[in-house]
């Protein structure tokens, strides 16, 4: 809300009429709604808001992927995410988020004092980026944590370290001087590259992304991001196979101690 304005928060049941015109299934519901009566959402914008690589921020104001990992969490969940923005009314969120039963509690207690899944071998990475300092960094700090990481300054460098190699997560910076991450994913889909891939960058221009560019990433993390995020990153994206993980990094990239 640039020009200011009023926001309010609520939680509350909805009606089952409620649920209905939302299309979800007949069980309890719990909404978080967040509510302002300042600047409205333009039209030609809100049918992209939750699309992860969209964004009307400008560079260096992030990357915009706030909504898009409210939508993966309600969905995860078994709930939902709507928006109802007006001209001269303001913008409406609705989380709507499934109410657990007895049940649903005592499995969920059983899942959390289980161990966390342990990868089965050491993850195989290629970290891609033409900052040779970050490339560095990253590789002391992945192969501290067991990781056999192999680096790549450049495209087609890339490709030809795919032709003789098989790589459990690819770590790709978008803009590098020979090409982009977009179009190295692009390549890896059409030579059916198995790879999962990370795409990092602290200047991303989103606009030219369709969803089938989308798919192609496990992830997308922002300019700097602390090294145990990424690890943490290509961890799930191994053990989560059909999981988008939407994340942005925070902090300025550091070497454990």
């Amino acid at each position: 809300m640039s020009g200011g304005g009023k926001v309010t928060l609520r939680a509350y049941r909805p009606s089952q009429e409620t649920c209905n015109a939302e299309g979800l299934p007949e069980r309890g519901y719990v909404v978080f709604e967040v509510r302002n009566r300042g600047q409205e959402i333009a039209p030609e914008t809100l049918g992209r808001i939750f699309n992860p690589l969209f964004s009307t921020k400008e560079n260096g104001q992030g990357s915009g992927l706030g909504l898009s990992m409210v939508q993966a969490f309600s969905a995860r969940s078994g709930g939902h995410v709507s928006c109802l923005s007006i001209l001269g009314q303001g913008t409406t969120v609705r989380i709507f988020l499934p109410l657990a039963d007895k049940t649903t509690e005592g499995q969920h207690a059983v899942k959390t004092s289980s161990p966390v899944p342990q990868l089965s071998a050491p993850p195989r990475v290629l970290v891609v980026d033409d900052e040779a300092n970050l490339i560095g960094l990253a590789a002391r700090y992945l192969r501290a944590k067991g990781c056999d990481v192999d680096c790549a300054e450049a495209v087609s460098e890339t490709r030809r370290a795919l032709e003789v190699q098989s790589y459990d997560v690819v770590v790709t910076d978008m803009f590098m001087p020979d090409g982009t991450g977009l179009e190295l994913a692009q390549g890896m889909k059409r030579r059916q590259i198995p790879s999962r891939i990370i795409l990092v960058s602290g200047n991303v221009d989103v606009t030219g992304f369709s969803a089938d560019d989308i798919a192609l990433f496990q992830a997308v993390l922002e300019k700097p991001y602390g090294m145990s995020i990424l690890y943490d990153l290509i961890q799930e994206s191994i053990l989560q196979r059909s999981a988008w993980i939407p994340r942005i990094g925070g902090g300025k990239p550091t070497l454990a101690s």
